[in-house]
């Protein structure tokens, strides 16, 4: 488990979708593609999305950044399926600090993993910032 660290420019981020959406924000992250991916409490990811996505499309638009919401789960099994989600077919097995994901097929396994593993780096860093995971394998 990592310690986070977040810049004046970060935190104003978070506080303006707080403010917009209504949602407690847990912690907000960029990916590789400059992608803001939100991590959100337990039973908010009604809140940021909004009616129809009326609310994140807000946010994006005043941003000029694509946004994902994810729902933050404190146990590591229910956390793994939100972060995968929409995927099927994947089956996570912790083991101390590893996590062995299976997939069903070929397609969801190239799903997971990403181009040039963005995917699966992301799932990993993302990981580690809250669980004490040191490698992420995809069978």
């Amino acid at each position: 488990m990592n310690r986070i660290k977040y810049d004046q420019n970060l935190l104003e981020t978070m506080a303006l979708i707080s403010r917009l959406s209504g949602a407690v924000i847990k912690d907000c992250l960029y990916d590789e593609e400059g992608t803001l991916r939100v991590v959100v409490e337990p039973g908010e990811m009604g809140k940021i999305i909004g009616k129809g996505g009326s609310t994140i499309q807000r946010i994006q638009q005043l941003l000029g950044k694509k946004v994902m919401a994810l729902e933050f789960a404190p146990q590591i099994e229910e956390f793994i399926k939100n972060l995968i989600y929409p995927l099927r077919g994947v089956q996570a097995r912790i083991e101390e600090e590893k996590v062995t994901f299976i997939c069903q097929d070929k397609k969801t396994k190239g799903l997971l993993i990403g181009r040039e593993k963005k995917n699966v780096n992301f799932i990993k860093e993302t990981l580690r910032r809250y669980f004490p995971i040191e490698e992420v394998i995809v069978n």
